[in-house]
C-alpha cells in the first residue's frame, strides 16, 4: 500500500511538471524561430544597407504574423524580403532612388496581411507582406523616389 501511495504521488506529480514543460517547449521553439528570422532580416537589412548606402534597422511585427498563420521563422524572413528587395531596386534603378532611400528610410517595418501594403511615415518604412508584395512596395517607392 505504501509503495502504491508513493508511486500515485510520484505519478502525479510527473503530470504536473510535464504538462507545463510542454507549453514552454512550444515557447521555446517559437523563441527560437523568431531568433533565427531576426538573423535572417539581420543579414538581409544589411545587404540593403550596402546596395543602397543607407543605415536602415528592421523591425518584425510578430502578432501579425502569427494572427496570418506563419508557422515558421524561414517562413517570415522570407516575406519580409520582398519588401527590402524593391527597397533594393529602387536604389539601383537611380541615384535619385538611393539617395531617397538613403536620407528617407531609417527603419523598415514588417507585417502580413491579407493584402500587401506599403507606407513611408517619419522615417520608417512599414511593409505589409501579401499577395503581390514586391510590386505594392515597388510601385509606392517609386513614386516617392523615382
Amino acid at each position: 500500500m505504501i509503495k502504491y501511495v508513493a508511486f500515485s504521488i510520484l505519478a502525479c506529480a510527473t503530470v504536473i511538471l510535464v504538462r507545463p514543460m510542454n507549453a514552454f517547449s512550444g515557447d521555446l521553439a517559437r523563441e527560437r524561430q523568431r531568433a533565427a528570422a531576426e538573423t535572417i532580416l539581420a543579414e538581409e537589412i544589411s545587404y540593403t544597407n550596402e546596395v543602397c548606402g543607407a543605415d536602415i534597422d528592421s523591425t518584425i511585427d510578430w502578432e501579425s504574423f502569427e494572427e496570418a498563420g506563419f508557422d515558421n521563422g524561414e517562413n517570415v524572413a522570407d516575406a519580409c524580403d520582398a519588401g527590402l528587395s524593391a527597397i533594393e531596386d529602387i536604389c539601383r534603378s537611380s541615384k535619385t532612388g538611393r539617395d531617397g532611400v538613403a536620407s528617407e528610410i531609417s527603419s523598415f517595418s514588417c507585417a502580413a496581411g491579407l493584402n500587401a501594403d506599403a507606407d513611408l511615415s517619419a522615417g520608417v518604412f512599414s511593409y505589409t507582406a501579401g499577395n503581390d508584395g514586391f510590386d505594392a512596395a515597388r510601385a509606392y517607392l517609386a513614386a516617392l523616389f523615382v
